[in-house]
């Protein structure tokens, strides 16, 4: 079965059930799209993935993303016996299929997977970078797509939904607008985290980003209003649109759960290193702003490239 018969497979259950996803262990679980990004700081850890290396489905043209429970369910989307590196007893396997594109130079990338604050559903965080304008690629239909593997969660939750950005990136040396850095963590295979930078290019021109509207004076009246770490979109002119996220913090730090001290062995191995603030729900209805601390392994080869 093609990704494509296992998609309208599911989409048909949807209408007559309401359900989005296919329950069946030898059927894909396809995922619902939500809108936004996937940011979310109160969800359970990020899943450490590992990726699998495997041919395009037979119908990668068929955009979607899905998880896979089952050697059966693997045959049915990819049409060949799944690799035997894969457990299916301990392990799931997410795919991400971006659907047919115009031209090369198009990466996908399954970015995190991870559980709601519930456990009920599991979240899947795709991205597709695309060529800008100025970069050169083959005129051919190319079928971008993406599979990881990750730990079995226990309990199994009943819902999958994913997210997806969408970059373009610059293939010019220099940058036209105002260049960013932001930090990105993520787990290492020796249980620590990797550490990575990445360049935006934030334009210039107001006009080719979303206009927003001061936040009203009655926004966050007995907190104090702290900036999160901002978000990228592609404006409208191929470069990046940098969008601010504003937090409303309690004064009241009883309304926040209560940090101890990370022990003086946290880390030994690695190096330690500040991340953005999180912020979650404080007790009495507005925010917590809470540090964050990374381990950062030494050790390049256990972060992939």
């Amino acid at each position: 079965m093609s990704i494509l018969k296992s998609l309208m497979a599911c989409v048909l259950a949807v209408g007559l059930t309401g359900s989005v996803a296919c329950t069946d262990q030898d059927d894909a679980d396809y995922a619902e799209q939500i809108d936004g990004s996937d940011d979310s700081k109160s969800d359970g850890p990020n899943f450490a993935l590992t990726p699998v290396d495997v041919d395009s489905p037979p119908n990668g043209g068929a955009a979607g993303v899905g998880v896979i429970k089952s050697k059966t369910a693997w045959k049915n989307v990819f049409g060949t016996t799944a690799p035997s590196s894969i457990d299916f007893t301990k392990e799931w396997v997410a795919f991400y299929s971006a659907g047919r594109q115009s031209s090369g130079g198009y990466t996908a990338e399954i970015a995190r997977v991870r559980l709601s604050d519930t456990g009920k559903t599991l979240k899947i965080a795709t991205r597709l970078e695309a060529p800008g304008a100025d970069c050169i690629t083959l005129t051919v239909i190319t079928t971008p797509y993406a599979v990881v593997k990750f730990a079995k969660p226990s309990p199994a939750p009943s819902t999958n939904r994913y997210t997806n950005e969408r970059e373009t990136y610059s293939c010019s040396d220099s940058c036209s607008g105002t260049e960013v850095t932001t930090d990105n963590f993520f787990p290492s295979t020796d249980g620590m985290e990797c550490h990575q930078t990445k360049e935006h290019c934030v334009t210039s021109n107001h006009s080719a980003c979303p206009q927003f509207e001061p936040l009203p004076p009655s926004f966050c009246p007995n907190g104090r209003i702290v900036a999160g770490e901002p978000t990228f979109i592609t404006s409208a002119d191929g470069l990046e649109c940098q969008l601010p996220s504003a937090h409303c913090v309690t004064n009241d730090n009883t309304a926040c759960p209560q940090i101890s001290p990370l022990p003086p062995t946290y880390c030994s191995e690695g190096t330690r290193m500040a991340g953005a603030p999180r912020f979650i729900s404080s007790a009495d209805g507005m925010e917590c702003q809470l540090p964050s601390m990374h381990c950062v392994t030494n050790n390049a080869a256990a972060c992939p490239i």
